[in-house]
């Protein structure tokens, strides 16, 4: 599972229109990025401009905006011999990509799994797709992919800032260390004033910082918890959501549990949460290993956004560990 992981995050890193390492990479206002090159030429043969990956349509061409974080990340990757080792990890994946066209899959599938679920649906193809992964994880390839995700990390770890719990946004259930660096739920309400920014319905608590730019990275404890939620929201959120309706509209986030999470992700201790605001761009850390738990590349902030955190329920005994906010080492 790990090392699925790992090829999974590669795929930052790849445009998906050329399959090959961004140059110039750009963001459509969706909030997925493309080749400079790529994208206009893709528009200059179009009667209409979309994006590629959603198929939003734009009523008329957008301005693209250079994205500037992919770009570090691709110029340092590109540096020798790192580069002739990312051009052999580009070879296998367009051979599954060639597969997948071969074998006509109604649309691309986003991942490995995918991939071998395909195959297993359609079994005289399953050999072919079983080879071109298994040339993907070739031993002597993964460290190097591991590495392009290490270096993800160092870079998000470059915008430290310090978080803390706003109380009075804290759902009546929660309870709030009084350096508001932990959160934990608690079966009996707190006696609290029903406010407009405190979330009544859903077990939210929201951070004091607000972000309307730029880039920035904390870190959480989740040591001992079964279920858990972190991300970032804008802040007009609706705090006050029926509670039949369980998502935010303009919340942005991961949650991890029983029924939730990838089971190696149940045993993260600590998560470093990452957002380049200009860019829409959100990744979920585990911050002691460095591998990418999760990332999210089509937010649309339009606004403040907010740190937000629910430690999740605790009705059966087992979640009854709090949140804490972490300092980040240097």
């Amino acid at each position: 599972m790990a090392s699925v992981s790992c090829v999974l995050s590669e795929d930052q890193f790849l445009c998906s229109i050329c399959l090959e390492v961004f140059t110039d990479p750009v963001t459509t206002p969706c909030g997925h990025s493309f080749c400079c090159t790529c994208i206009n030429k893709h528009w200059d043969s179009s009667a209409h401009c979309h994006c590629p990956v959603c198929k939003e349509k734009f009523s008329s061409r957008p301005m693209l905006k250079t994205n500037t974080f992919m770009l570090d990340m691709v110029s340092e990757f590109k540096s020798k011999p790192r580069g002739e080792e990312l051009n052999q990890i580009q070879e296998r994946r367009e051979k599954v990509h060639e597969i997948q066209r071969s074998v006509e899959l109604i649309k691309p599938a986003p991942a490995l799994q995918d991939w071998t679920e395909q195959s297993v649906r359609a079994p005289s193809y399953k050999g072919r797709v079983a080879k071109a992964v298994s040339e993907l994880q070739n031993t002597k390839l993964m460290p190097k992919i591991k590495e392009l995700t290490d270096n993800v990390f160092v870079q998000a770890k470059k915008h430290p800032v310090i978080v803390t719990l706003d109380p009075d946004t804290a759902h009546p259930n929660l309870y709030l260390s009084q350096d508001y660096k932990q959160v934990k739920y608690l079966h009996q309400k707190n006696n609290l004033p029903d406010t407009p920014e405190r979330f009544s319905t859903l077990l939210y608590v929201l951070g004091k910082q607000k972000f309307s730019s730029g880039r920035f990275y904390f870190e959480v404890q989740v040591t001992g918890k079964t279920s858990w939620f972190l991300g970032v929201t804008e802040e007009s959120v609706n705090r006050k959501v029926d509670s039949g309706d369980m998502t935010l509209k303009n919340g942005y986030g991961y949650i991890c549990g029983r029924n939730h999470s990838v089971p190696l992700w149940s045993a993260v201790e600590k998560v470093g949460v990452f957002v380049d605001y200009g860019h829409g761009l959100i990744c979920f850390f585990d911050a002691e290993t460095s591998a990418l738990i999760h990332c999210i590349t089509d937010c649309h902030f339009t606004e403040n956004v907010l740190p937000l955190f629910s430690p999740g329920q605790n009705y059966l005994g087992n979640n009854s560990a709090p949140l804490i906010l972490t300092p980040v080492p240097n």
